[in-house]
């Protein structure tokens, strides 16, 4: 997308290299710091995070951000191997000491040709995680263990008892205290959308859900069940589908 482009579609003009001091009566990226109220890098590469890390201002992007000191959100975006290298790692953790707001890549399809982690988060998913992230993260060093949605009880290969819990509430817990510091564990049966970074352990019925949170109870610091778990569960289940019984009314 050319800056031309942008330009028109946003009816705001584009800061580039090329037009930051055409008015020299005020300079630009100082002037656009001051009046973000929060600044979102996406996508955030390899090269950008380290510059932001070591606080060098080389272009319009760099120099804007190392003027500004709002509430700071990065969502990385590069091939796999460039995320597991450990320069780009340690660049991040300084990043965060500083107070920046991470957003882990998603595992997906990558410009490489295969599925790997580095993938650029849906627009939908950052939106999410900018407005879960509170401005100070109190619950870094915490480990958080959630349950949600409704558990499914079968009765045969094709039937089972369940709820209308949608998960949406333990989900919404999940993705607030990821962007809040902690370290998340979400033992769910729904398919709710959730922020990269959280440990997902789909279950399906209540036996299943109580393996999984007892399995990870020990190290959390915080558990919070928000699941509808099911109040019963046939003493058996079928190995065929059970024949449909009709009944009659009068």
């Amino acid at each position: 997308m050319t800056p031309d482009t942008l330009a028109i579609l946003t009816k705001h003009p584009v800061l580039t290299d090329g037009s930051e001091f055409t008015a020299p009566e005020h300079v630009a990226h100082v002037e656009l710091a001051k009046w973000a109220d929060i600044a979102v890098v996406v996508p955030a590469t390899a090269n950008t995070i380290a510059k932001m890390a070591n606080g060098i201002a080389d272009n319009v992007v760099s120099t804007t951000l190392l003027t500004f000191h709002g509430p700071l959100f990065v969502v990385p975006a590069m091939n796999d191997q460039m995320w597991a290298n450990p320069a780009t790692q340690h660049n991040l953790t300084t990043l965060t000491a500083f107070g920046v707001h991470i957003l882990q890549p998603a595992t997906g399809f990558l410009a490489e040709g295969y599925v790997g982690k580095g993938r650029m988060p849906e627009p939908d998913i950052i939106q999410r995680f900018i407005e879960a992230t509170p401005e100070h993260p109190f619950l870094a060093g915490r480990h958080v263990l959630i349950s949600a949605g409704g558990t499914r009880e079968r009765l045969d290969p094709v039937r089972y008892l369940t709820n209308d819990s949608s998960g949406k509430m333990g989900t919404a817990l999940a993705n607030v205290a990821l962007a809040a510091g902690a370290q998340v564990t979400l033992v769910t049966t729904a398919h709710q959308p959730v922020l990269p970074g959280i440990d997902v352990v789909a279950v399906s019925s209540a036996a299943e859900m109580a393996d999984a949170m007892t399995a990870h109870y020990a190290d959390a610091d915080i558990v919070v069940m928000a699941a509808a778990v099911a109040d019963f569960r046939p003493q058996a289940v079928a190995d065929n589908k059970l024949k449909s019984k009709i009944a009659r009314c009068n």
